[in-house]
């Protein structure tokens, strides 16, 4: 045993003095159910309020689908009622994409020109002419009305010499080709003073 007057040997090391861990207090059994019960009634709750959510979304989904069914009803039968009225007309017009707009257009006709029509007119001849009008773009050679644009003398001996008395026929006015003569006619068209309408 070293002497206790002696210094230690500072090589040597001093050896740690640690406090002694204080014993752990297990919790008590009775603190330990509570808590558990306590965690058990929060998942309760959560539970709960999940399941309300999922009624709410089914009832909020039933009634989006109720809608759905609703519209397809309504479209349904709006498409026999489109079929039933426009079935018989399309049918009629032939169907082409021209007709079908026709069908479908519900504003009124505008009325872009007389057209003068004979019985020996094919359906063709018709339609052509209908079209040509329409684009105003008629050829003088087959109009047989026109309207002035600008102020003409009217040929002597015609029904328009003896209307005007020798004066100029006002403008936009709307004359036939039998007011004229041929070559006077040729050169009003070709100069633009009369403009072919039907």
């Amino acid at each position: 045993m070293p002497d206790p007057t002696t210094t230690p040997d500072p090589l040597l090391p001093i050896p740690e003095v640690t406090e002694p861990e204080a014993p752990r207090q297990p919790k008590k059994a009775a603190e330990r159910i509570a808590d558990l019960e306590a965690q058990l009634a929060a998942m309760n709750e959560t539970a709960a309020q999940n399941a309300a959510r999922a009624v709410e979304a089914e009832a909020k989904l039933d009634e989006t689908a109720d809608r759905i069914r609703t519209i397809e009803r309504n479209l349904d039968g709006f498409a026999r009622g489109l079929d039933e009225k426009l079935g018989p007309l399309l049918a009629r017009l032939g169907a082409s994409p021209e007709d079908v707009q026709k069908a479908i257009d519900t504003t009124p006709a505008r009325q872009v020109g007389n057209l003068m029509l004979d019985d020996r007119m094919s359906e063709a001849e018709i339609l052509e002419r209908v079209r040509a009008i329409r684009s105003g773009k008629l050829a003088p050679d087959k109009a047989t009305r026109f309207r002035t644009d600008a102020r003409i003398y009217p040929d002597p001996g015609t029904p328009l010499h003896a209307k005007h008395a020798g004066t100029t026929i006002p403008l936009r006015t709307e004359v036939t080709r039998a007011d004229f003569s041929p070559e006077s006619l040729d050169q009003h068209i070709a100069t633009g003073a009369l403009i072919p309408i039907a």
